[in-house]
């Protein structure tokens, strides 16, 4: 699926999650106590604390580096000529599917809705608090994807393609 589908499919999808989102997080896997707002704003506020912005800022400055420099074509040749082998294949082909929010949020959001049937749902509890930090993460991949021109190996020809 190219970038321009996913993103179309995204747009439709989106505002469903999140009127699901809406009735599962005021189900029992949230203390009663916090409502929705208040569960989501102390998600952001921790989220985008100054330490872990400050964090990020590093992380993604050095990225940026690796990115940009040939240290990320001298890692991928290496890797490809030393350590891929038909099991690191398998294992990235299993592996990727854990990374495809498309899959991953609705998911989420099926696991969350166990707090329905069982208020003390452990499965309930993970799925509500995997879907609470994908609404709290979503943008700012989304963004930060966008501004950098991110993509994966293969997908385009000439590199990073910078901001769009």
């Amino acid at each position: 699926m190219n970038r321009t589908s996913q993103t179309r499919s995204w747009r439709i999808a989106l505002p469903l999650l999140l009127i699901m989102a809406l009735g599962v997080f005021s189900s029992p896997a949230v203390s009663a106590a916090e409502g929705i707002r208040e569960t989501l704003l102390n998600d952001q506020r921790n989220y985008y604390s100054k330490e872990r912005l400050l964090r990020l800022g590093v992380a993604f400055g050095i990225g940026g580096v690796v990115a940009n420099s040939s240290i990320d074509e001298n890692f991928q040749d290496r890797f490809q000529s030393q350590w891929r082998s038909g099991d690191t294949n398998d294992f990235s082909d299993v592996a990727n599917f854990f990374g495809e929010g498309q899959y991953m949020l609705p998911i989420s959001l099926v696991l969350a809705g166990v707090s329905f049937i069982d208020e003390d749902s452990v499965i309930g509890e993970f799925g509500a608090k995997m879907a609470r930090s994908y609404l709290v993460g979503l943008p700012p991949m989304w963004a930060m994807q966008r501004m950098t021109g991110a993509s994966r190996p293969g997908e385009n020809p000439h590199g990073s393609s910078g901001a769009r």
